[in-house]
């Protein structure tokens, strides 16, 4: 609700969601990057922990029947180090079915260590499809017990799904996507492949007329590009991308890769522009490129009824629907890292 001036005028209790959403948004570049420091460092140091677990000796106790003072035989030691062994043992058997795959053990290496809930490990993208490319992603879903956010290293990108979360995905572009190109590494009891396989098919009108909801992210520009180019970049090209596979599938040809879509459509600047992985910084001149894209398809973008990013959110707080996720993940609070939204469901 805004005042004659455009002001947005809130609640008290709004105006410090109000704060907190723009304190996360100016600390959320350097935590982004903190981040991406801890992984690599996690990633060397799992070789180390590796190597320094091989190497110390698990003894019985003595014959005496008194404990050795160099082991540990408390219950919380012996489920850490079966937590260890349960997570060791979920890496090496999706190794091994990476290799059958023919993932390259330089992009398979790369494997974050696992936690130690995890029931399924999934395949997707075009490792699963087979028409990867030298400088391909590594794309994986893993089904756990727990809520968690998503994990990169290297090429490896690891989405976690609970069970609930995952059933979101009946009638999404996602759940096609697992449903047609997903490869399963393994699955425990059968859930994953359970869950997959009731995945079905997209509701392409379904879907046209949410993104369309969605756009008004892009509705006030001015305000916003200055300091969220990165998010709202990151958003246009995946609310496009995602547009052109479902108007795929609406056309009775299924895509789900962007260099098929660029052959298709004669048009190879797509292929770069759509890429979920960029070395260089955000650019304006993309984010133009992909809303023009949009409007191509939708319509003009409707401003921003609220005025900026931060209003919307504050403003859309109640109703919890897409513009709210695709706000905050424009915003850089969450999905940061992927295509998609580390929410409560499944967006598109």
């Amino acid at each position: 609700m805004a005042d004659s001036a455009g002001r947005v005028r809130r609640p008290l209790s709004r105006f410090f969601r109000y704060e907190a959403a723009t304190s996360v948004a100016r600390a959320g570049g350097a935590l982004e990057a903190f981040g991406a420091r801890l992984v690599t460092v996690a990633t060397r140091a799992r070789h180390v922990l590796r190597l320094t677990l091989a190497a110390i000796p698990m003894r019985p106790p003595s014959e005496s029947g008194t404990a050795d003072r160099n082991i540990c035989h408390r219950p919380g030691c012996r489920q850490g180090l079966q937590r260890v062994a349960n997570t060791s043992a979920s890496r090496a058997i999706a190794l091994a079915a990476l290799a059958n795959l023919g993932v390259p053990d330089a992009v398979a290496l790369d494997l974050p260590p696992l936690p130690d809930d995890v029931q399924g490990l999934l395949v997707y993208g075009s490792r699963a499809r087979g028409d990867a490319v030298a400088d391909s992603d590594l794309d994986i879903l893993a089904l756990v017990k727990q809520l968690r956010p998503s994990i990169h290293a290297g090429a490896v990108n690891v989405s976690f799904y609970t069970r609930a979360q995952l059933s979101t995905g009946i009638s999404t572009l996602f759940g096609a996507h697992l449903h047609r190109d997903g490869r399963i590494l393994f699955d425990d009891d059968g859930a994953l492949t359970a869950i997959v396989a009731a995945l079905g098919e997209v509701d392409t009108s379904r879907l046209f007329s949410r993104v369309t909801e969605m756009l008004e992210v892009f509705g006030s520009p001015h305000t916003d590009l200055p300091k969220y180019l990165s998010g709202l970049l990151r958003e246009a090209r995946y609310l496009l991308r995602s547009s052109l596979y479902a108007q795929a599938i609406a056309d009775g040809a299924p895509c789900f890769s962007v260099r098929e879509l660029a052959d298709r459509h004669s048009d190879p600047a797509l292929a770069g522009l759509l890429a979920s992985r960029h070395s260089m910084d955000p650019a304006r001149r993309d984010y133009d490129e992909c809303i023009a894209r949009l409007e191509a398809i939708f319509g003009p973008v409707r401003p921003n009824r609220h005025g900026s990013l931060e209003a919307l959110i504050v403003n859309e707080w109640d109703n919890k629907g897409d513009l709210l996720s695709i706000a905050f993940m424009a915003l850089g609070v969450v999905g940061s890292g992927g295509d998609y939204a580390e929410v409560e469901k499944i967006l598109l």
